[in-house]
């Protein structure tokens, strides 16, 4: 009896996502600075995009309203940066945002999802990345209901 054949397929899932991943980050480099990004579809993200890095010290968009419940992720477009909430170059320390960082200097391609305490809670949760703080390298995610 001839033994089973075992067939090795790379994964279509794996390399659509990573083919998305690319237009995703091209697309999102490309966006304007007006109401978020909406990636495509299957690029791995739902919901809206907060560049980091987009075209120098910048976040883009630097103002973000959603619904709650809205998935915000951010994503970084360039290396060098962080993202801490917070204002002034300081760290929340009360409310849904309080501790929610990036946790130091990313590079390109970081992801960094907006957790749910924050997106299910309206308000206004300014932000900033800290290597450039005191520059205009800030921005403000709105939640509302």
């Amino acid at each position: 009896m001839p033994s089973p054949r075992v067939q090795i397929r790379p994964s279509t899932n794996l390399f659509r996502n990573l083919a998305g991943s690319g237009a995703l980050l091209l697309a999102l480099s490309c966006s304007g600075g007006g109401g978020g990004s909406n990636p495509p579809a299957g690029g791995g993200i739902n919901g809206q995009a907060i560049n980091v890095g987009a075209s120098g010290n910048f976040f883009s968009p630097k103002t973000l309203t959603v619904k709650a419940g809205t998935a915000v992720t951010f994503v970084w477009v360039s290396s060098g940066h962080s993202l801490v909430f917070g204002t002034s170059c300081s760290p929340a320390t009360v409310g849904p945002s309080a501790g929610v960082s990036s946790g130091g200097v990313q590079n390109a391609g970081f992801l960094l999802a907006v957790p749910a305490a924050v997106i299910n809670a309206p308000g206004t949760y300014p932000y900033y990345c800290s290597p450039h703080c005191g520059s205009d390298m800030t921005g403000t995610l709105t939640v509302i209901p």
